[in-house]
């Protein structure tokens, strides 16, 4: 039972670190055009999966371009200095806060899904 606590521990660190230090080039693309470069969003398919795991949810614009909304980075490094410190369980006097109980929430659920399988440490 520690060992399974120790490696949800493990994979919900690692969720939470691809969402606090995500690399914007990773969702980037400059291509070569006639009148110089060009820098764009890139499809959902040319990003890498461990930074597709940041991003929150997708929506299409009225031009048919891409939009991506990300997970919040600041709340992801609230909670790794939070389980880092040794208090990602609530204490009874700190209880967490909505938006972080959803965002745990919702690492959880990945987790719990399989998505995370398939993916390079």
């Amino acid at each position: 039972m520690k060992e399974d606590r120790q490696a949800a521990r493990r994979k919900i660190l690692r969720e939470l670190g691809r969402i606090a230090f995500l690399d914007p080039r990773d969702y980037l693309e400059t291509r070569a055009e006639e009148d110089g470069l060009r820098t764009r969003i890139r499809e959902i398919g040319g990003i890498p999966l461990r930074a597709r795991r940041a991003i929150e949810s997708i929506s299409e614009n009225r031009d048919g371009s891409m939009s991506y909304k990300f997970y919040s980075k600041l709340k992801a490094l609230e909670l790794l200095e939070k389980m880092e410190a040794g208090s990602a369980a609530p204490e009874e006097d700190e209880p967490l806060l909505e938006g972080d109980r959803l965002l745990l929430e919702k690492v959880v659920r990945r987790l719990e899904s399989g998505q995370h399988r398939g993916e390079e440490p």
